[in-house]
Parts: C-alpha cells; sequence; structure tokens
C-alpha cells in the first residue's frame, strides 16, 4: 500500500506548477490587464478633454503618464487618440499662458499644471516655443517660504497635500530650464527637497511623492533609504497599500506604491513584496479592465459628469486608480526605471530662440530679456533703445515680468520704467511682487521709486498667500490693511487655506478679521474642513465664530463631523468651545447625521453631545 501512496503523491506534486511557472502566468496575467485597460484609459481621457476646458490631474496627469509610460516600455496605443489628447492638452496649456504671466493662474495652479507639465515631458510632448519656461516661472513665484508648494484645493488622496504638489513642482522646475535663470531654479529645487526632508508622510500619497520628490531632488540617501522602509512596512497582509490606516488596500495607493518602489527605492520586481502587491493588484481588477476605488469626497466639488469610464461617482478616482495600477503592472511585465518619470531634463533654449508670442502680441526683446533673460541680456536689450514702459497686448510691461529678480528690477527703474502702470485687472508691479515667492526686496525697490498701494487688502492678500512674513511687514508698514476685498478670499482665509501657522497667527495679531469669509466660507472652516487641528485651537481661541455657516449651510461641526479620515479631536474641540451639535446643514443634517453616514470616529462624542443637550431641554435648560 505504501509504493501506490507514494506513487500518487509524487504525480501530484509533478502536476503542480513551478515557481518559475507561477511567475509566467502571473506575468501574463498582469500583461493582459494592461492590455485590457490601456483602450478604456485612452477613451475617458479623450472624452474628458471634449467635453472639460480644464485638464484635470486624474484623466490628464495620472492617464498621461500611464499611456506614456506604457509606450517606452513598448505596450502599443491607439497613437492617434494620443496625439489628439496631447495636442489639446498643450493648445489649453498655451492659453493659460497670459494669466500666468499676469499673477493669475487655474484652478489650483500650479497642482494640475505641474501634475500635467511631469506627464507632457514623460511622453516627449512637450512644445519647443517657450511656453513651458513660462509656466516654470508663474510655477515658481507661487513656491511658498518654507520651500514647499500649497494646494489650493483640498479633494483626496490627488489634490490635497503639499507633499504631492511639491514633489511635482520641483520636478517641472528642473525639467524646463528658464534661460537666464538656472541657478534661481536649482535654489528653489534644492529648498523643495529639503522641505520634504524634514516633512513626515500621513498618508500613503504622501508617503509616494515624497519619495518621488526625494528621488528627483537627489536627497540624502539615508533620508531616501528610510522613506522606503517606512512605504514597504505599509503594506498590509493581502499585498495591498491602503490610502489610510482607516480604509482597505485599493488599487490607487497599492499601483503608486509599488511604482515609487521599483523606481526610485530599487525594489525588485521580483522580490516578495512587488509579487504579492501584484497579486493584490489582479484580484482588484475589474472585468471591464477597470479598478474600482470608491471617491473620499465629501465637500461640494465640481460637478459630475460621465467619461465614459466606469463606476459612476467614483469615477474620477477609480481613473487614477487605474492609471496607477497599469503602470505598476508594466513595470512587472518589463521591469527597469521608468522613462516616463526620468526624462533627460531639456537644456535652456536660447534666448532668442523663444517664441515671443508665448509673451503676447507686442512683445518685445526686452520683454523676453526681463522675463528668461540674465543681466547682461536685459542690459543689451535696454541699450538697443528699446521703450522701457512698452506693452503686451495684456498689459504686461517688461517691470512687470522682471519683478521675479530684485536686481533686473532695479536696472530698470534706472532706466525709468514707471511703476504705476497696471493691467487690466488693476494689477500694478508691486501687486505682482507681493505675491511672487522669493523675490528678495523687489518690494523695497519698488516702493523706493515711488510705487503706491492701491488695494490696501488684496495686496496684502497676496503676500499671506507666499507665507513671507518679511514681505507682509514690508507691505503693512508701507499702508497695506487686512481688510476684506470685494469677492476675493480674505489674507486671513487664505492662510489658513495653505495650514500656515505662523501667518495665521500673525494676521491675527494684526487685527486681520476673524470671520471674514469668502462665499460664506471662514477660516474656521477651512480649518475644519482641513483636518488642522492646531489651527482651529488658534482660530476658537481668537473668538472664531462658531456656529457660522457657509453658503451650504455647513458649519465647522458638520464639516469636521465628515472629514476624511476623520479628526475626532477637532470635533471633540468644537464641543467643548460650544458647537451646536442640533444645527443643520440643509441636505447633510446636523453633525451627528454626517458622523452616522460616514462612520466618523467622533460618532459616541456626538451622539453624548446630543443626548446631553435633549436632556438639558428636558430640564428647561438648567
Amino acid at each position: 500500500m505504501i509504493r501506490p501512496l507514494a506513487a500518487t503523491l509524487s504525480a501530484l506534486l509533478l502536476a503542480l506548477p513551478t515557481a518559475a511557472q507561477q511567475g509566467a502566468q502571473l506575468h501574463e496575467r498582469a500583461s493582459a490587464a494592461v492590455d485590457r485597460s490601456l483602450p478604456l484609459l485612452q477613451q475617458s481621457a479623450a472624452t474628458w478633454i471634449e467635453r472639460r476646458s480644464c485638464v484635470s490631474c486624474h484623466h490628464q496627469g495620472a492617464g498621461l503618464l500611464a499611456l506614456g509610460h506604457a509606450v517606452a516600455k513598448g505596450f502599443a496605443i491607439d497613437a492617434a487618440l494620443f496625439d489628439g489628447q496631447v495636442a489639446a492638452i498643450r493648445d489649453r496649456f498655451r492659453r493659460s499662458l497670459a494669466s500666468l504671466k499676469g499673477g493669475g493662474g487655474v484652478i489650483n495652479f500650479p497642482f494640475g499644471h505641474a501634475y500635467v507639465t511631469v506627464a507632457l515631458a514623460g511622453a516627449g510632448a512637450t512644445p519647443a516655443d517657450g511656453s513651458m519656461q513660462v509656466f516654470v516661472h508663474g510655477a515658481a513665484g507661487r513656491q511658498h517660504v518654507s520651500g514647499s508648494w500649497r494646494s489650493e484645493s483640498h479633494r483626496p488622496p490627488i489634490e490635497d497635500s503639499p507633499v504631492t504638489i511639491t514633489a511635482l513642482a520641483l520636478r517641472s522646475l528642473q525639467l524646463f530650464a528658464v534661460p537666464g535663470r538656472q541657478d534661481e531654479m536649482r535654489e528653489r529645487v534644492a529648498k523643495a527637497t529639503a522641505w520634504l526632508e524634514r516633512t513626515e508622510a500621513t498618508s500613503t500619497e504622501e508617503a509616494v511623492f515624497r519619495l518621488w520628490g526625494l528621488g528627483w531632488g537627489d536627497a540624502a540617501s539615508e533620508v531616501r533609504e528610510r522613506a522606503v522602509r517606512e512605504l514597504l512596512a505599509q503594506q498590509r497582509d493581502d499585498g495591498g497599500w491602503a490610502q489610510l490606516p482607516t480604509l482597505a488596500s485599493d488599487a490607487y495607493a497599492t499601483g503608486s506604491a509599488l511604482l515609487v518602489l521599483h523606481d526610485v527605492g530599487g525594489v525588485a520586481t521580483d522580490s516578495a513584496a512587488y509579487v504579492r502587491g501584484v497579486e493584490r493588484l489582479l484580484a482588484l481588477k475589474q472585468p471591464d479592465g477597470s479598478w474600482h476605488t470608491r471617491t473620499r469626497r465629501r465637500l461640494p466639488g465640481l460637478p459630475y459628469f460621465e467619461t465614459g469610464f466606469p463606476h459612476g461617482i467614483d469615477q474620477f478616482v477609480s481613473y487614477a486608480a487605474s492609471a496607477w495600477a497599469t503602470m505598476a503592472l508594466v513595470t512587472f511585465v518589463r521591469p527597469g526605471r521608468s522613462a516616463a518619470f526620468w526624462p533627460d531634463p531639456e537644456p535652456a533654449p536660447a534666448l532668442e530662440a523663444i517664441d515671443p508670442a508665448v509673451l503676447g502680441e507686442g512683445a518685445t526683446a526686452l520683454h523676453r530679456a526681463a522675463l528668461f533673460g540674465d543681466g547682461s541680456q536685459l542690459a543689451a536689450a535696454l541699450g538697443d533703445g528699446a521703450e522701457v514702459d512698452a506693452a503686451t497686448e495684456d498689459g504686461l510691461t517688461s517691470l512687470m515680468l522682471a519683478i521675479h529678480d530684485p536686481r533686473r528690477v532695479q536696472q530698470l527703474l534706472d532706466r525709468g520704467a514707471d511703476v504705476a502702470r497696471s493691467l487690466p485687472g488693476r494689477l500694478t508691479a508691486l501687486e505682482l511682487a507681493a505675491g511672487y515667492g522669493g523675490n528678495g526686496d523687489t518690494i523695497d525697490r519698488l516702493l523706493a521709486a515711488g510705487a503706491t498701494i492701491a488695494r490696501p487688502g488684496r495686496i496684502a492678500g497676496r503676500a499671506a498667500a507666499g507665507g513671507d512674513l518679511g514681505k507682509l511687514e514690508r507691505l503693512l508698514a508701507a499702508g497695506a490693511n487686512l481688510a476684506p476685498v470685494g469677492k476675493e478670499p480674505p489674507p486671513l482665509l487664505i492662510a489658513t487655506g495653505n495650514g500656515d501657522v505662523a501667518m495665521v497667527r500673525r494676521l491675527l495679531a494684526a487685527g486681520a478679521a476673524i470671520d471674514a469669509s469668502y462665499e460664506g466660507f471662514t477660516s474656521l472652516l477651512a480649518a475644519a474642513a482641513d483636518g488642522n487641528l492646531v489651527l482651529v485651537r488658534e482660530l476658537l481661541a481668537a473668538g472664531a465664530a462658531i456656529d457660522h455657516a457657509d453658503e451650504e449651510g455647513l458649519t465647522a461641526l458638520v464639516v469636521a463631523a465628515m472629514h476624511d479620515p476623520g479628526h475626532d479631536e477637532i470635533v471633540a474641540a468644537l464641543l467643548a468651545a460650544g458647537a451646536d451639535v442640533r444645527k443643520r446643514a440643509g441636505e447633510f443634517g446636523n453633525a451627528l447625521d454626517v458622523a452616522r453616514a460616514h462612520h466618523h470616529p467622533a460618532l459616541p462624542l456626538l451622539e453624548r453631545a446630543m443626548a446631553k443637550d435633549e436632556g438639558s431641554r428636558r430640564n428647561g435648560g438648567r
């Protein structure tokens, strides 16, 4: 009986696939998943471009990166569809330049532009006319005094963190050298990298993009190695990564983690960690070739519309999740650092090679030298008899374009540049300088030349956005004030939205109106929505109106009760300060209703507060 049994066991063992066969099968499944997802990603991205005027971080940022990555690794895509999408993105990019040169921007600039810029570079599809350098100029000016960049909106996971935007922005500054300003851009990249080195990640999104930024910025090896270990330690038992500790693993977190661990961390694709991650992605894959990830957006935002991608109201984040999952699988099938994430930076174009049209109709050699040139090139343009106050069709003068550098400003002032000239929106060189980060004593030079503050509240808000306390002090001494301006966000709200504790404290000390609002949204509401406990406490201590409601009827307590991941400390602080637990926010209901709907960790706190309130009412308020 023993010999037949042994023979049977031997036959069974021989029938089992070997490790090599299992690996080959996993590669085949991963390759098939990529082939299935790429057409879906392409078609949905094309639909977005057809139906929306903006380019998105998910469909055109992550999506274009996925397509460029796949092509670089030898996967086939619809070339005509890809070329059409790139052409549309470049056209919209070019149309936004007038706003960038004039100190403005587009929705959450430079977040979306930086994402798409990195993706265009990875796809080898950037224009060579100087428009990318105009973007870099605009993005550089939005760098916070800390070295980071800040997101103007908080839509998790993509558009929520200063870590993500800082990594993408520093990479865009590396990719497109600005003639005459290479030293400045290197300094900005170094400052951003130093900020990333000392910043701790609080989510997988932050851990992923912090690692990208540390890699691109060539941070100290021990810092990168520690970041790799920390991200690896977050891998779940099921092989995946989760966006937050309170959530299950998903394709967005898993795909993005795997790719950066390989590209920056050197984690091999045949390692146990990477293989387990791939198995988790394949387990999460839907039959239609997509990966479903649930939205974490709770507050009202941009209107939902159909892009042809599955999963209804979850389709935008599911698209991004599918893009990252696809990239991770592409790398598994064809290992090696991704050319889409590591293209060679473009050399700085010669000054004369930049198309004057990117600066607008009527741009002269002096305009070009003011924005892109070094001191000698600006001097040469002035020496050619250029009219120092000539303006482009957008109203831009050379002085306005030079505000990034006090030395260039002084050259133009010495030739009699008019400091009082303004753009059609009444922005002067002084206001532009107030909103451009890292430009040293430009403010002093303009004020010494006779510049005056025409709109005291607006210029303070522009200075507050960059976090430069010294610049704010200069402007306040020159007549700026903190009064709200029309329909624009007040300075205190801008600083709160940036999570800038030092600036908020200075503005409060200077008498900023604590309950000044934008569309009904106050600083306390912003701090609660962003989950910033430190600022919630600061604002409460300063006397913020605790039950103020915005145009949607949202109060700070209701917003805190729906916040993702859910900070029960903020709910507790608001309740302790006397927030009305019964106050309703329209269709959202009261804070307890919202907490129940979103399984908020502060639910027990709110239940006790409601029971206490009801007991007090029964006892006649005693």
